[in-house]
């Protein structure tokens, strides 16, 4: 099994609002994107018959950026890694998805990994199998309501103090000092879990890691890969769990890591994404299902023409819940979270109570232009700080959301320094 998908390139993500001009001989990092995706950049032989109906879409109209001078958006029918991404998504109609994401295999994740996210996330995490100490207390008592975005401890956020490994973890280092265990073993440049139920923790890898078993966990480790591959991939597996873990590329430019976290195949389900602390990446987390909770994702990595996204989803039905993450992107490209139809519809996806800041836009919601009614997207109670730009992203904090789809909310969204509204 090939370890690394084929080498990709992120073309920018354009403006999604109607109106919104195109920004030609911007910087680099203001470049936007057309949602509108092509199959004909790059032609997957299977994708051949679909040009008869692209070319249908673009004498409707569809294509008109094209025609405006925008370059040329990312094709559809590939991922953004540039391997083949087949959601198997199945429609839900429910649109309580913080109830769904608390339900079965995800509830026992967060009984077992997750902070109160109220307003005492002091803790680093301990291990499941033990109780926190009064020697894991690092952050200190939350002392402030508003502008949270320099100490995000200091709210309850996440930031470096309480996300990654707990606190006196000792490391093995792989393969320097150990390269197999118990459902793993290192080959080709990194670890292969292949052994189902496997526990992998207190170990720093240098080097990535594929997850190919069910129910494998991946906690207290740090994981350090630079280009273009992900540090944690999960191909074909379910009930995968990340927490408390560091995935990092020593470098921010031209060795930074593609994707932090990233559901190869777009198969997955039961994904748990909770206490990482994420940077150097241009895409911090990448899935279209499960649960991404108590992350730190930060100071991501640019090169050429990346996207740059916090977490990002490429469209599912299956329920996604995004809650309480601090995502800071310091480019004005891309988003800090984001919604994308490039392979299907988005539908059931909760995104809430994040302090998020930087982008093109912070937000991308989910309707692409011309797409599929997206619906159940419930966009609630995040903070928007204007760290990098004024208008939380360098266009704005947020587009391509729909507040008249079926079921889609947006409310007690606040400006983290003054706590107005924001509206969408």
């Amino acid at each position: 099994m090939s370890r690394v998908s084929a080498r990709h390139r992120k073309p920018s993500r354009s403006a999604a609002r109607t109106g919104t001009p195109a920004r030609i001989g911007t910087p680099t990092q203001h470049r936007q994107r057309w949602q509108v995706a092509s199959a004909l950049r790059h032609k997957p032989a299977w994708a051949a018959a679909t040009v008869a109906g692209l070319a249908l879409i673009v004498s409707a109209g569809l294509a008109a950026p094209r025609w405006m001078g925008e370059p040329p958006p990312r094709p559809a029918a590939m991922d953004n890694a540039g391997g083949l991404h087949s959601p198997q998504a199945s429609v839900q109609t429910d649109t309580a998805l913080s109830r769904q994401a608390g339900a079965g295999a995800i509830s026992n994740a967060m009984a077992s990994f997750s902070r109160s996210r109220n307003k005492h996330i002091h803790k680093r995490r301990a291990h499941p199998s033990a109780q926190p100490s009064p020697s894991a207390t690092v952050g200190g008592p939350v002392t402030r309501d508003t502008n949270c975005a320099p100490s995000p401890h200091s709210c309850g956020f996440p930031d470096a103090t309480n996300t990654g490994p707990s606190s006196g973890t000792t490391l093995r280092s792989v393969p320097g000092q150990v390269s197999s265990g118990p459902g793993w073993s290192w080959s080709n440049g990194g670890v292969e879990i292949s052994g189902a139920g496997t526990v992998f923790a207190g170990f720093a890898v240098n080097g990535t890691v594929d997850v190919t078993a069910s129910n494998v966990t991946v906690r207290d480790d740090t994981i350090t890969a630079t280009g273009e591959g992900f540090g944690v991939a999960i191909r074909h597996a379910s009930g995968t769990t990340i927490a408390a873990c560091d995935i990092s590329s020593p470098s921010a430019g031209a060795g930074r890591l593609m994707v932090g976290i990233k559901d190869i195949y777009g198969d997955a389900s039961g994904t748990k994404v909770i206490g990482n602390n994420i940077w150097h990446t241009s895409t911090g987390v990448q899935m279209g299902a499960g649960l991404i909770q108590d992350n730190y994702i930060h100071d991501l990595g640019l090169t050429g023409d990346d996207h740059l996204n916090g977490t990002t989803s490429n469209g599912s039905t299956t329920p996604l819940a995004i809650i309480h993450n601090t995502v800071f992107n310091p480019h004005g490209q891309t988003d800090a979270i984001s919604l994308f139809e490039d392979f299907g519809t988005e539908a059931n996806r909760e995104i809430s109570d994040n302090l998020i800041a930087g982008g093109g836009y912070t937000i991308y919601g989910g309707q692409n232009p011309g797409g599929p009614q997206a619906h159940n997207i419930r966009i609630t109670g995040n903070r928007f700080a204007t760290t990098y730009f004024q208008n939380g992203g360098f266009w704005g904090p947020v587009a391509a959301f729909d507040p008249s789809g079926p079921g889609n909310v947006w409310s007690g969204n606040v400006w983290d320094s003054t706590g107005q509204p924001v509206s969408d």
